[in-house]
């Protein structure tokens, strides 16, 4: 462990306006030396150095949630290494969470971080696929906040991640430079049963980047058939003939 790492951590959460920074830090800390072991045999993630690990995921994870509140259970839809879950439930010991992933070894991994980081009583792996998930009915419409970074583009995000949340609950897109959706992707997410609330450029710290994020607010139970089978978007989108 580096401390240099820990006070470049500590000072991002504090900038972040986290509370108990330097705790959380800690155990973001242990999480990153069990990603880099486990990095050795699976590439797990890109990130080959914990500095790496710090600014372009630790923080790029919770960069877009700080200061919001977000509903339980969260789940994580195409969770990887565990990318926001983890991170998120490191920093809110209240939080229920539900990883999503359909890769075995992804899993198996994620399955081992979580029981070494002592979080195993509230963090759920699924070794599943988010369609699969979603027309499930044990996790359709299940969740309170749906998390999904890096999954796929916009639409077919949208497909996948708006029938696992619940009436009322949230669907948050990580986004790179695109500041807002496309009217396309609009008319899609309301297809979907999905309204914008929120869209904000986000200032990681310690990450030269552009971040956004897109906070969609489900308004109505999503319509059978969605997600299809496929994985990908309908082949009509809302409002074209």
């Amino acid at each position: 462990m580096s401390a240099r790492d820990v006070a470049t951590l500590t000072e991002g959460l504090q900038e972040l306006g986290f509370s108990e920074a330097s705790s959380i830090a800690q155990r973001l800390i242990r999480y990153g030396e069990i990603l880099l072991e486990a990095n050795a045999s699976t590439n797990l993630s890109g990130a080959r150095t914990m500095a790496d690990l710090v600014s372009h995921h630790f923080l790029d994870s919770l960069a877009p949630l700080a200061g919001s509140r977000l509903r339980s259970p969260v789940v994580d839809a195409g969770s990887g290494a565990g990318l926001p879950g983890i991170p998120c439930a490191l920093a809110d010991g209240h939080l229920r969470v539900l990883l999503i992933e359909p890769r075995r070894l992804r899993a198996e991994f994620l399955v081992s971080a979580v029981a070494r980081l002592n979080i195993a009583d509230r963090v759920t792996i699924l070794k599943s696929t988010c369609e699969t998930a979603g027309r499930s009915s044990a996790w359709r419409e299940k969740a309170g906040t749906v998390l999904m970074r890096a999954v796929a583009r916009p639409v077919v995000a949208l497909e996948l991640g708006a029938p696992l949340v619940k009436v009322g609950g949230d669907l948050t897109l990580y986004r790179g430079r695109e500041s807002a959706p496309s009217p396309e992707e609009l008319a899609f997410a309301e297809t979907c049963c999905l309204v914008l609330t929120e869209t904000r450029r986000v200032a990681v710290p310690h990450l030269e980047a552009q971040r956004h994020v897109w906070v969609f607010r489900k308004v109505r139970k999503t319509p059978e058939g969605y997600p299809h089978p496929s994985g990908g978007p309908p082949r009509r989108h809302a409002g074209e003939a």
